[in-house]
């Protein structure tokens, strides 16, 4: 039988234009996975410094938003960004600053796309793992300078290996001019450059290169001395800054003080910068990473012997940078493209052993792939349904509200600054760590704080002596407020467990509580010059009565009972069980598994030495979350008081078999003083 070429092209006719409408879906869905309301926390002290460098003409060398670093150095390699953002906000409000987030985020996976399509001559493959970069990048879709370095570098990346023997490749040095004053993870255009000219130099060094690692991706002569005039002049690009030298220097100081051990305090307390296999646990996105890590080694093992070094170089390099939480999208974009280069010859070679010369053979293939795209099409369009139409309940304006778009209050101690300005209470505020960008954004220049996300610029002795403040070293704080003039305290609730010392202010009648709500606390201390405004607002639990609002509403819309739980878990630091046991209940009527409410009570009731309801709550809470290290720590505490000392032997053994950071990072510190003798 004759071939019929009508019906081979109607085929790929039919494959290009389902693989197109694959992409265009995938790339939808991107959008609006990254068009969220406003919840990140250092946007604020973005969108404060913008605004001064616009209304002064000058960009902030030294510190000007805190009382405790005033006047240090500072880099600020970010400033183009803040600008941007304040232009943006400060004309169309909080929705413009998403729809860039989402178009930026968006833009960068559409790059990708099209340097998948070079490699795969197909719509459907490159949808497919562009779809798993995206999930794998989810917990970064936020907005901040990041994403304008994830944008650059999926360019870098675009470029470097669509015009590798093309001149078109200088355009790289645009691009890293306006990378250095954007973000600092400029450093990753020249690293890019640079592991392509090793790779190079590898190939042509070393003859004895095992199978063909030095046939793949090799650089002609010309093109090799191109990357090298290239990698010289995108590095003096990055002077091109309003720091100049010290701009440019600024990733080495950053690299010099983690290699000195100086950074080590902070991968230990700041999520974004924690180990990436430990975020397991509670970012789902992290699984997405694994599983492309994985394609990346299975496709390695398969291909071993065709494999380019350069490819090797820049996998290698990728995975080691992405083991902290804030780099794994990286990774994601390298390990995209390795797997489109040789994931696409596995497919060539299937195609080519069912004959796709002839229409008959060619069909069960083509039909497969029509299923696939068809398949995928339809989740594409259920997940953004879903996106469009997902709300969430603001506890603040006691309402739901579209997820796309405004701000989301509940990420922020809003009303408690709100108090603030509205009382113009000025001066020095002790605030928490996720505070201090959103108290910049909202209370500068009335307000200054005591600490904020610029790691950099407060070191980490200055972290260690602010978190023991935070959880109870009452010494360090009372010198703390004496030195610094401290007549503030000003707390998220969002945070687990609460700052202790919280509890300290509580009792200490030299601190009055003067507001608190579901996200924020706020302290006064009682001088004479605050004296009418104590006298006024003074608040007395004793009188507090908690809202009278249905929670059977919210619990009809699956609502998590955020406000309820913030509450209990303030007043139980207050000591005050009785309101933290209200809180409780009314969480478990809006929402019955709430594993946290649940142990909540349990504690509550451990504190009152009553082990048998103790014990009942805790259980509950493990029904739900079996691994549950407080809810394990808490309950063997309770067998040991009540005499069952087989059954707390058996909890302790359960606590021995968890991994030691998880223990020492998630058991309730409370509980972690009673059992601390017996494990």
């Amino acid at each position: 039988m004759k071939n019929n070429p009508l019906g081979k092209n109607a085929w790929l006719i039919i494959d290009s234009l389902l693989g197109m409408c694959t992409a265009a879906s995938v790339l939808v869905l991107i959008f609006l996975m990254a068009h969220t309301s406003l919840y990140d926390l250092d946007i604020w002290l973005h969108l404060k410094t913008g605004e001064i460098i616009v209304r002064t003409h000058a960009i902030p060398v030294r510190d000007i938003f805190s009382f405790t670093v005033a006047g240090k150095p500072w880099i600020d390699h970010s400033w183009l960004f803040q600008v941007i953002v304040y232009a943006l906000y400060s004309r169309w409000g909080a929705d413009s600053l998403i729809f860039l987030q989402s178009t930026v985020i968006a833009g960068a996976f559409f790059i990708l796309l099209l340097a998948g399509l070079r490699l795969a001559r197909s719509y459907l493959e490159p949808s497919v793992f562009v779809l798993l970069a995206a999930y794998a990048s989810l917990s970064r879709f936020n907005i901040r300078p990041e994403i304008l370095s994830l944008f650059i570098f999926a360019g870098y990346l675009y470029i470097l290996t669509a015009y590798t023997e093309n001149k078109k490749i200088w355009n790289l040095v645009l691009l890293q001019i306006i990378w250095v004053n954007l973000h600092g993870y400029f450093f990753l255009g020249p690293l890019l450059v640079l592991l392509f000219l090793a790779a190079e130099f590898l190939r042509r060094a070393l003859r004895s290169l095992p199978w063909q690692w030095g046939e793949t991706s090799a650089l002609s002569d010309a093109a090799y001395r191109r990357f090298q005039k290239l990698f010289l002049v995108i590095l003096g690009a990055g002077a091109i800054n309003p720091n100049g030298i010290r701009g440019l220097l600024y990733p080495l100081l950053v690299l010099k003080e983690a290699l000195a051990g100086k950074t080590h305090i902070f991968l230990q307390h700041i999520q974004e910068l924690q180990l990436t296999f430990q975020t397991i646990a509670y970012l789902q996105n992290t699984y997405f990473y694994l599983l492309m890590a994985g394609i990346c080694g299975v496709l390695f093992a398969v291909n071993i012997k065709k494999v380019g070094i350069r490819d090797i170089l820049l996998l290698v390099w990728f995975f080691i940078f992405s083991q902290t939480v804030r780099h794994v999208a990286f990774f994601a974009f390298v390990a995209y493209l390795f797997i489109l280069r040789y994931l696409v010859p596995t497919i060539t070679g299937i195609a080519f052993h069912i004959r796709l010369r002839a229409s008959s053979r060619a069909a069960p293939y083509f039909a497969a792939r029509y299923f696939l795209a068809v398949f995928l099409i339809s989740i594409m369009a259920v997940r953004s349904h879903a996106m469009l139409t997902q709300r969430y309940y603001d506890f603040t304006a006691n309402q739901f509200k579209s997820d796309l778009s405004g701000i989301n209050a509940s990420s922020y101690p809003q009303g408690a600054v709100d108090f603030l300005l509205a009382h113009r209470i000025h001066g020095n505020v002790f605030n928490d760590f996720d505070s201090g960008a959103y108290m910049i954004g909202r209370a500068y220049p009335h307000n200054r704080i005591f600490i904020d996300g610029r790691t950099e610029l407060y070191g980490q002795a200055f972290f260690k002596k602010y978190l023991a403040m935070l959880n109870g070293n009452t010494l360090l704080f009372d010198k703390a407020a004496q030195g610094y003039r401290i007549n503030i305290v000003l707390m998220s609730l969002n945070n687990r467990p609460l700052p202790r010392i919280l509890a300290y202010l509580y009792k200490n009648p030299h601190w009055k509580l003067v507001f608190f709500d579901a996200f924020g606390v706020v302290f006064v201390r009682d001088s004479s010059s605050y004296a009418p405004f104590i006298e006024n607002h003074t608040i007395d639990l004793k009188r507090y009565r908690p809202s009278q609002s249905d929670p059977r509403v919210l619990a009809q819309q699956q609502v998590y009972p955020t406000a309820c739980l913030n509450r209990a878990h303030l007043f139980s630091l207050f000591g005050e069980d009785a309101l933290a046991q209200e809180e409780c209940l009314r969480a478990l009527m809006i929402m019955p598994e709430c594993a946290e409410a649940n142990f909540l009570l349990g504690k509550t009731y451990m504190r009152k030495r009553s082990y048998k309801k103790a014990i009942y709550y805790l259980q509950k809470t493990l029904k739900i979350i079996p691994r549950h290290p407080s809810a394990l720590a808490g309950l063997g505490v309770c067998f040991r008081e009540t005499g069952d000392n087989k059954s707390a032997e058996n909890i302790l053994k359960k606590i021995r078999m968890l991994p030691s950071s998880e223990v020492e990072r998630a058991i309730d510190p409370e509980i972690k003083e009673r059992i601390s003798g017996l494990l």
